[in-house]
């Protein structure tokens, strides 16, 4: 891997040769998920945007595709630039092409603030567009080697210390890093909840996750659904998700014989967080969700496996003390749990890790009326 590395970072000398502008403004690195982007508007994101804008001026923040459409809408940051991490990393022209474009911002301040910086990624960025002033986390292991992270420190003129710890909250780092920048502790961002909500207690079930594994089986979900229904008749079921959950929302259907009102593939990203602020309870896997949920103060079940075991979810004791009782996150304790999601056991049918199909529906179904009562 070293040596694919090693050739990207050759390729990437290419873009040295373009001339760079001098300009007022800063960029700011964030190529996070949804959920992690959330996450950190809550616990750093508001002082990096103040602390760019004070040094450097106009902002502009790097985020991935799926963030990107709320980032322009929260008011932090002048512009926002898409990056796809998975293109930028296989795809040379893309690539090139992503590092010219950062290169002729001409920004007089780069800050990487996320805790997983990447050698490819955030690190080869702040080596190649000739920012003057560039700073970032001292960073962790989960994608870089201790070699790896080393090298990646040449390319920081300041390093903000953090927690590398794997069983470190993301939230705790970021914090962390937001205090080390700024000098004292994070304001978190201010979410308005959706004016006009249907009148009603409204159940959102979130289909989908960040990988097949992680999604709990549905015909246990099936059963959850089946059980609002009969003992919660006057409640609202919605179902959202992606078009790639659209099959799974035709299987619900028929498995919990419920006619609940389907949103699946028909919601942008605002929309989706629109449903989940509106919503008195949420019903996901560990994805996206979840932390749109805690952001607004809504309650939420989470069907969690152990990839990350106490990295995103749950959230610490400390982060949410007014609404931590409204969060109940269900996971069945094995072995093997923190394998960064490489599993070493056989699937189940439905395709979900071993972890996530431990989950039964009669745990699910009385963490959930917990939370209805």
């Amino acid at each position: 891997m070293d040596v694919v590395f090693g050739a990207l970072l050759a390729l990437d000398n290419v873009c040295r040769l373009v001339p760079r502008r001098s300009g007022r403004q800063a960029v700011v690195i964030r190529v996070d998920a949804v959920g992690d982007h959330f996450l950190w508007l809550r616990t750093g994101a508001v002082d990096v945007s103040r602390y760019a804008r004070a040094e450097a001026g106009r902002v502009v923040l790097i985020t991935s595709p799926a963030a990107a459409p709320y980032a322009r809408q929260c008011g932090l940051w002048d512009d926002v630039l898409e990056l796809h991490e998975l293109r930028f990393l296989i795809n040379p022209v893309y690539r090139l092409r992503a590092l010219h474009r950062i290169r002729r911002l001409g920004a007089a301040l780069l800050i990487q603030p996320r805790a997983s910086r990447a050698l490819w990624l955030e690190d080869a960025i702040a080596r190649v567009c000739g920012i003057p002033r560039t700073i970032g986390s001292t960073g962790t292991l989960l994608r870089a080697t201790e070699s790896q992270r080393k090298r990646g420190n040449r390319y920081y003129q300041q390093l903000v210390p953090i927690d590398g710890s794997s069983h470190t909250h993301e939230s705790s780092r970021n914090v962390q890093f937001a205090q080390g920048l700024a000098g004292h502790p994070p304001e978190a961002f201010q979410f308005q909840r959706p004016a006009g909500a249907a009148a009603g207690t409204c159940l959102l079930v979130a289909l989908g996750a960040g990988g097949r594994g992680r999604v709990w089986p549905v015909d246990k979900l099936a059963m959850l659904v089946a059980h609002v229904a009969r003992v919660h008749p006057s409640i609202r079921i919605l179902v959202a998700g992606t078009k790639a959950d659209a099959a799974d929302a035709v299987r619900l259907r028929e498995l919990s014989g419920v006619k609940f009102e389907s949103r699946v593939g028909g919601t942008s990203l605002s929309q989706f967080v629109e449903l989940v602020a509106a919503s008195d309870l949420t019903v996901c896997n560990d994805s996206a969700a979840y932390h749109i949920a805690r952001a607004f103060g809504r309650k939420v079940l989470c069907l969690l496996g152990g990839g990350h075991p106490g990295a995103f979810v749950p959230y610490p004791p400390f982060f949410d003390e007014q609404t931590s009782g409204c969060a109940s996150v269900l996971t069945v304790q094995m072995s093997c749990f923190g394998c960064d999601w490489y599993c070493v056991h056989a699937r189940s049918a439905s395709g979900a890790y071993k972890c996530v199909d431990e989950i039964t529906a009669e745990a699910a179904i009385a963490a959930l009326d917990e939370l209805l009562a």
